[in-house]
């Protein structure tokens, strides 16, 4: 239609053109950056040097920001702030319902990236060291065996990241929270024999399962 080129009709053939909406002409432009549609956002024309800000998209809470660089090209589109909406509000009042929240959101997105990465990794670690210490409700798993279900999805979902830093930090800190799970199974022999086998967890982990076979369960394998 027009002039107009691009999977939407939305942009011109040049960098230095943009879009008239009523003639669908392509028109020069100096010292800006053309508006257009990316990662879903309509981008309005914006002045070398500046950033534009939009609303992220597919329901989730923030800011996307892009930046018009000194040549007048768009730099890359920085979504890392977009956060999803079951993470804006963490209630660690009852920490199971928080546990299968998070378990089935982690599972459910096809990809877990920006802050939503960061902050599942950092309710992770928080869950696991009250329970390793004591702190606030400790003994989830005495109450519940999906509770640590859950909290071992959301850790598979965490290292399907696998150059994420730190990695080696968390599965540490869910090796030791094995130990602790195998040793309340030694402590209260009544506990139904519990095991988790993820698609990711398995490359770190033979197996978990309690009470047998403890030590197999907690060993790393060191790739």
């Amino acid at each position: 239609m027009g002039e107009a080129v691009g999977r939407r009709c939305d942009r011109c053939s040049g960098s230095d053109q943009v879009l008239d909406r009523k003639t669908l002409k392509c028109l020069k432009i100096r010292n800006r950056c053309p508006s257009n549609i990316e990662y879903g956002i309509q981008w309005p024309t914006t002045i070398v040097g500046a950033t534009a800000r939009q609303s992220c998209p597919n329901g989730e809470v923030g800011l996307v920001i892009r930046k018009c660089l000194k040549s007048a090209y768009w730099d890359q589109i920085n979504s890392y702030n977009c956060t999803h909406p079951a993470f804006t509000k963490l209630n660690f009042t009852d920490r199971t319902k928080l546990v299968q929240t998070l378990s089935n959101v982690t599972s459910s997105m096809l990809h877990l990236k920006g802050v939503n990465v960061a902050i599942v990794r950092r309710v992770v670690k928080q869950l696991i060291r009250d329970e390793l210490t004591g702190n606030n409700s400790p003994n989830s798993h005495l109450r519940s065996a999906d509770y640590t279900n859950n909290l071992l999805k959301m850790g598979d979902s965490l290292l399907k990241i696998k150059d994420y830093p730190n990695n080696a930090h968390l599965i540490r800190l869910f090796n030791n929270y094995g130990i602790h799970v195998a040793n309340l199974h030694q402590v209260h022999p009544y506990l139904k024999p519990f095991m988790f086998s993820g698609q990711n967890m398995g490359h770190f982990f033979s197996f978990f399962c309690f009470p047998f076979f403890v030590l197999k369960c907690n060993k790393i394998i060191d790739n």
